[in-house]
């Protein structure tokens, strides 16, 4: 049961531990409603999702993830958590492009080269009809984010979620920190690196 690990995790790790969603935020609300106290207390949680000063993915304003389950990401954004969004305003900036793929896994050639080719095609087509150079490296970001918090810059701010999933700036005190700029050269090192250890 992911909601009884999360909230057994939190209580256990407190400030130690770094909580990373890569999907909707169901799991997290759901924590939050069956411990409200347990969240509260980790040291970080990272999250893939929204579309805050750019278009989304799914609609013109919402992202994939919080348009999924709006209202979980509304509980998420509202328990006064360490909070760290990585949104389509930064993901779209870690782009890697084809020709870096290809390079990155001829240094380590072998069958585990060979999967990581034929998985990362859909990607790259998929991307690619969208218009992007590369495959937009959406939940790498956000991992690698969680891991270095240095590879992106950070801006506090206040935000709120609609019906839709839309992400929107809103008055008052922050209740998270938003991905920006990217450090684009040093992620995708660290990505492929990471992938394509040379042998």
């Amino acid at each position: 049961d992911a909601v009884a690990l999360i909230v057994d995790a939190a209580r256990r790790l407190q400030r130690l531990l770094t909580l990373v969603a890569l999907g909707p935020l169901t799991n997290l609300a759901l924590a939050l409603k069956a411990d409200a106290g347990a969240l509260p207390l980790v040291g970080r949680v990272v999250a893939m999702g929204g579309a805050v000063d750019v278009p989304g993915n799914v609609t013109p304003a919402a992202e994939f993830n919080f348009h999924v389950d709006p209202e979980a990401a509304h509980r998420v954004l509202a328990a006064g958590l360490a909070l760290d969004l990585v949104p389509l305003d930064a993901t779209r900036q870690a782009v890697l492009p084809r020709a870096g793929m290809r390079a990155a896994l001829a240094r380590a050639p072998g069958p585990l080269a060979s999967r990581i080719q034929a998985f990362s095609e859909r990607g790259f087509r998929i991307d690619h009809a969208g218009g992007a150079q590369g495959m937009m490296l959406h939940d790498p970001l956000a991992l690698a984010a969680a891991l270095d918090p240095t590879l992106v810059e950070w801006e506090p701010v206040r935000l709120a979620i609609g019906g839709d999933g839309e992400t929107r700036r809103a008055a008052g005190e922050p209740n998270c920190r938003v991905a920006r700029g990217v450090d684009t050269d040093r992620f995708l090192r660290l990505f492929l690196d990471r992938l394509c250890p040379a042998s």
